[in-house]
């Protein structure tokens, strides 16, 4: 009787499910935020300032995120931060998306650690 080996290919496919899913939880680098005008605009994003206008607002860099809407389970994976679905719950468990923007500013429905947060960034 002839034993015909199935396991290395099993083996080989739960290998590579585990490499992509701890490639997909690396943590990525965060883009460098022009802090001039003229450096913003070449890079594609907005110079604007973020919130409430206001008289000598400061103006930042609005760049736009290369992983935006792509699935995360905390901001470490996002170039800008990991945005909670709009109906979960704070303290709930959740994947969220990346956001559109690198910088996030008011009130952020954030997943952190797969746990669902609220910041206020000013």
């Amino acid at each position: 009787m002839k034993v015909v080996a199935r396991w290395p290919g099993a083996l080989l496919a739960i290998a590579c499910l585990f490499a992509f899913a701890s490639a997909s939880s690396v943590a990525k680098d965060k883009p460098q935020v022009p802090k001039a005008e003229a450096e913003c605009k070449a890079k594609g994003g907005n110079w604007t300032a973020l919130g409430l206008p206001s008289p000598g607002e400061t103006k930042v860099c609005d760049l736009k995120a290369t992983d935006a809407g792509r699935q995360c389970r905390s901001s470490k994976q996002c170039e800008g931060v990991c945005l909670a679905p709009e109906a979960a719950k704070t303290g709930s468990k959740a994947r969220g998306q990346c956001s559109p923007f690198v910088l996030n500013f008011g009130n952020v429905h954030a997943v952190e650690g797969g746990v669902i947060t609220d910041w206020n960034v000013e």
